[in-house]
């Protein structure tokens, strides 16, 4: 099940049985095949955890205890993929890089990536089965990594984006908007950046191959 996968995306490496990961920038990037319960069957999903820590804690253990986005991916009757364990995946594949604007296991262009959020953000379907607060995270700590000029010109577009939006509904399974925020607004760069150099190099990630999201494009 997972050969095939490997085959088509040599950048990703089996992490554990059926999941398929790569360190990209501040991320771990990669495919966790589902099985379906009863059914020799199962469904691709896209996946990102941060290395920089989750409210449960810093750790990678703590990182990497759920995504902080995840991708279903559909066919052409909105249904979504059940594929049997030897089925080929070119249609799921098609779907997969159309999706992306990028290219999952190598070096990534920030403009890229930063424009596939925006995308998200903007897509009524998609919408709906994310949490917003959790796009625009992705959005802000990828911006921190990079520079801290770009961390602060993601926080406007946020404060921007969000005048209008219902923030006691939005935000308060994550303690109110201006918690959120500001808890975002007091993150320590420099802190950060060891962060995700720790986690990036534990033993546990060894075996996977590390690419970068950078603002300039790179070999």
């Amino acid at each position: 099940m997972t050969d095939k996968w490997l085959n088509e995306y040599s950048g990703l490496v089996k992490h554990k049985k059926d999941k398929l990961y790569c360190i990209t920038g501040p991320f771990i990037l990669g495919i966790e095949l589902i099985k379906l319960p009863r059914i020799n069957k199962y469904r691709p999903h896209l996946v990102i955890y941060s290395l920089y820590g989750l409210p449960l804690g810093n750790t990678l253990k703590d990182c990497m205890s759920y995504p902080v986005l995840m991708f279903e991916f559909f066919n052409s009757k909105n249904l979504q993929y059940s594929l049997d364990i030897n089925e080929e995946i070119d249609e799921v594949k098609d779907s997969l890089n159309n999706f992306l604007p990028f290219e999952i296991g190598k070096n990534i262009l920030a403009e890229s990536f930063f424009n596939w959020l925006n995308s998200i953000l903007s897509d009524s379907n998609l919408k709906s089965r994310i949490r917003l607060p959790e796009v625009w995270e992705v959005r802000y700590y990828l911006a921190l990594y990079i520079s801290s000029n770009k961390a602060n010109l993601i926080l406007n577009e946020i404060e921007k984006n969000t005048k209008n939006l219902d923030k006691e509904k939005c935000f308060k399974n994550y303690g109110g908007f201006s918690n959120w925020l500001n808890e975002l607004k007091t993150t320590d760069r420099v802190k950060f950046l060891k962060l995700i150099d720790k986690n990036k190099n534990s033993k546990e990630l060894k075996n996977l191959h590390c690419f970068e999201i950078s603002s300039t494009k790179s070999n």
